[in-house]
C-alpha cells in the first residue's frame, strides 16, 4: 500500500508541474498571437496606404527631386531611384562623383563609393551600363 501511495504522489506532483507549464505556455501563447494581430494590423495598413498613394504621374507639373537616403553620418546620398533619375536628367555618361554633385551631396570617398557600388549592381540588373571604367549610363533595359 505504500509503494502505490508514493507513486500516487508522485503522479499527483508531475500533473501540478504540467499545469503550471500549461499555465506559462498558455500565457506565452497569447502573448505571441498579440504580436501577430499587430504585425498583420501593420503590415495591412502600409498596404492601404500604398495603394492610395498617388503615382508620379499625378503631378505632372512639379518638379521631382532625385530620392536620397540618409547615412549614418547624417550626410545624405542617392538610391538606386536617385542614380537612375541623374543619369536620366544627364542624358549621357556620368562618374559617381558627377552623379553625388547633380544631388547637392557631399563627395567624399566613402559616398563615392556607395554609389559605384550601387551603380554596378544596376549594370548587373540592367537598367544601366558602364560605358568606361568609372562612368555610368543608361541602358537599352530602362
Amino acid at each position: 500500500m505504500v509503494v502505490l501511495e508514493a507513486k500516487e504522489c508522485a503522479a499527483a506532483a508531475q500533473v501540478a508541474g504540467l499545469r503550471e507549464q500549461l499555465e506559462l505556455l498558455t500565457g506565452q501563447v497569447v502573448a505571441a498571437e498579440a504580436l501577430v494581430a499587430r504585425y498583420r494590423e501593420a503590415r495591412e495598413t502600409v498596404c492601404e496606404v500604398l495603394a492610395e498613394a498617388p503615382s508620379a504621374s499625378a503631378w505632372p507639373n512639379h518638379a521631382i527631386t532625385a530620392p536620397l537616403l540618409e547615412a549614418s553620418t547624417g550626410a545624405t546620398v542617392p538610391d538606386y531611384e536617385g542614380i537612375l533619375f541623374v543619369l536620366e536628367q544627364a542624358g549621357g555618361p556620368l562618374t559617381c562623383r558627377q552623379v553625388l554633385e547633380a544631388v547637392g551631396c557631399a563627395t567624399e570617398p566613402r559616398f563615392v563609393e556607395g554609389v559605384r557600388a550601387k551603380a554596378k549592381r544596376l549594370v548587373e540588373r540592367g537598367p544601366v551600363q558602364e560605358v568606361a571604367r568609372g562612368s555610368f549610363a543608361l541602358g537599352g533595359g530602362r
